[in-house]
């Protein structure tokens, strides 16, 4: 058993190519937890096998409040044998989940991504998703190939009054 600490959390997760992740470490928000366990669950009813994937949930601050919050990236978990449930060719699914003030956490934002990862230069961090086509301003054509698609790196902002993230305007996108 490995112990991992970031963000002032810490948790325990079973390392090893073959040891399966029984459920997400329990040290979750019960929301981030349940998430966690249904992908476990999922992958297990596909004849796979729910292996150690620390990169599939970020942590970090990300409205500001001193307090965790949760990135879960559904692209970097790791179902041994049924690989690509989670994620394919047109990317997978992300979800950020906030901590709430009375210690539990709740989903603020879902997309599509093709990546996932949290820019540190900046308090709160920031979330930043790869997305493509029209979520990076780009005008697309009926007759445009999908691989004609332009990707970019597009900041998700915090709304305090809604509690809610949503993506940030067109002219933040990054380049990939």
């Amino acid at each position: 058993m490995q112990v991992f600490a970031h963000a002032g959390l810490t948790f325990a997760v079973l390392v090893a190519s073959n040891v399966a992740w029984a459920q997400a470490p329990s040290k979750f928000p019960a929301a981030v937890q349940q998430h966690l366990t249904s992908m476990a669950k999922m992958c297990r009813e596909s004849g796979g096998i729910p292996v150690n994937a620390p990169e599939a949930v970020q942590v970090a601050d990300l409205t500001g409040d001193g307090v965790t919050d949760y990135v879960i990236n559904e692209g970097a978990y790791n179902c041994q044998g049924a690989a690509s449930l989670f994620s394919g060719s047109g990317g997978s699914q992300m979800s950020v989940y906030v901590s709430t003030p009375d210690g539990r956490a709740a989903k603020a934002f879902e997309s599509g991504a093709f990546d996932v990862k949290l820019d540190n230069a900046s308090a709160p961090v920031k979330v930043l998703v790869m997305v493509g086509g029209q979520l990076c301003g780009q005008r697309i054509t009926p007759n445009m190939s999908r691989s004609d698609y332009k990707g970019c790196w597009r900041p998700i902002d915090w709304d305090a009054k809604s509690r809610k993230m949503q993506f940030a305007p067109v002219s933040r996108v990054r380049p990939v």
